[in-house]
């Protein structure tokens, strides 16, 4: 989890606690499968954003150090039918950092 975040403290420390294990004094290791890694492909998904069909929604925590601003709206243009939108006071996890925002901008997005 980005460093950058305004959820609550219990709220990181909880995912913190199921996400990571300790291996040793001063090792941590994230907790999830390394066959997954394994198998991952790198691809180039921007050729890909003009053949999305379905109506999109990209949003974007205002304080994301993940996904920049211009990458976002970028990601928006392509898309034929995508609309941007940009939660203030949200880092990168905006489902953890603003969670009624986001569910307003959604609620916003499908009326």
């Amino acid at each position: 989890m980005p460093p950058e975040t305004t959820a609550p403290p219990a709220l990181v420390r909880a995912i913190g606690a199921r996400g990571i294990r300790r291996l040793g004094p001063d090792r941590w290791v994230y907790r999830f499968d390394p066959a997954c890694e394994r198998t991952r492909v790198p691809v180039d998904a921007w050729p890909l954003l003009p053949r999305i069909a379905a109506p999109t929604l990209v949003v974007r925590g205002e304080g994301s150090a993940v996904l920049p601003r211009d990458v976002a709206e970028r990601m928006a243009k392509l898309i034929p039918s995508a609309r941007f939108e940009e939660l203030p006071g949200a880092c990168h996890h905006v489902t953890l950092d603003a969670p009624a925002a986001l569910a307003d901008c959604i609620l916003a997005w499908l009326d």
